[in-house]
């Protein structure tokens, strides 16, 4: 049996009101070159006779920790080339989501993750919130220059959709021996850090990709106060990333895919760092005058 190009890894624990759902929607897309990951916790609910349902799963159910501790053990399960991750209650809206993917990563040696919008569901399967929907307006830098624009705008892969060379998400996922907040509570902002700090270049296509559920009784609900704190640690290492680049105590390397360095940042762009850094912030007023104008013009908004 030929190796899978893609591991979609899914963590859950008494999702079985979701999973059916988050596992068709991952058997829908029109690319086949895949394998599906389920680690569940010990699960008290109907997950396991979900699970055992669909015979191309590859599963496993045991006690952990965390869902990083449940996500390491999916990581060590996966054979595929590149990972996606998708918990339990969420799922893909776009059928050719993997394959577009597969043709970017496939093709351009240099990239390493790819990624695109996200958009949330409520418990009743409603589609609310698009994230990065300006992004449709005005898209964010590719590959080498995507770096200045993360230093300023400071915001993380949608981490329910993306897919990243297997060998660079293991290298860049954080260790069991990584305890502090992000790590525990959030380790895909860990991921996200790590993917930029370490110079490999994302690849963004403009398609809603994905939904993430919101729900009663789901983990960042229950672990609120410790996301919260995770996402503002994310965004000091940001800042001082781009303190240490300005003043020169860091120098900046671009990996491609195989990790190899093709390059670094110049002493002249970390200097005008500060410069893009307006130029962010006047994007992001654009954006929002943007928005009221069509609100006040088709909706009656203010």
């Amino acid at each position: 049996m030929p190796a899978p190009t893609i591991s979609v890894v899914t963590t859950n624990k008494n999702g079985g009101r979701f999973l059916r759902e988050t596992i068709e929607s991952v058997l829908h897309q029109t690319f086949k070159g895949y394998e599906h990951i389920i680690v569940d916790g010990a699960s008290t609910d109907d997950s396991l006779a979900i699970i055992k349902s669909y015979p191309h799963l590859r599963w496993i159910s045991e006690p952990d920790s965390s869902i990083a501790e449940g996500l390491r053990k999916a990581l060590a399960m996966a054979r595929g080339d590149y990972i996606m991750v998708t918990c339990v209650s969420d799922g893909y809206l776009s059928k050719t989501w993997f394959r577009r993917c597969v043709e970017v990563l496939d093709n351009d040696p240099q990239v390493s993750i790819v990624w695109g919008l996200s958009v949330q569901m409520t418990e009743d399967g409603d589609l609310t919130r698009v994230w990065g929907h300006n992004f449709f307006e005005f898209p964010p830098p590719q590959k080498q220059s995507y770096l200045p624009f993360w230093l300023t705008a400071k915001h993380s892969f949608p981490e329910l959709n993306y897919c990243v060379r297997r060998t660079v998400y293991l290298d860049n996922f954080p260790s069991a021996d990584n305890t502090d907040v992000i790590s525990t509570h959030n380790p895909f902002l860990a991921v996200a850090y790590n993917l930029n700090t370490n110079g490999y270049l994302p690849y963004f296509i403009p398609i809603l990709a994905n939904f993430g559920r919101q729900h009663r009784g789901q983990l960042t609900t229950a672990n609120s106060q410790a996301l919260g704190q995770s996402h503002w640690t994310y965004v000091a290492q940001v800042r001082q990333y781009y303190r240490d680049l300005v003043s020169g105590r860091r120098t900046h390397i671009f990996r491609d895919g195989a990790s190899r360095p093709i390059g670094k940042m110049s002493r002249v762009t970390s200097l005008s760092l500060p410069l893009l850094k307006l130029w962010h912030r006047s994007l992001a007023r654009r954006a929002k005058g943007l928005r009221r104008r069509i609100a006040k013009r088709f909706i009656g908004g203010t």
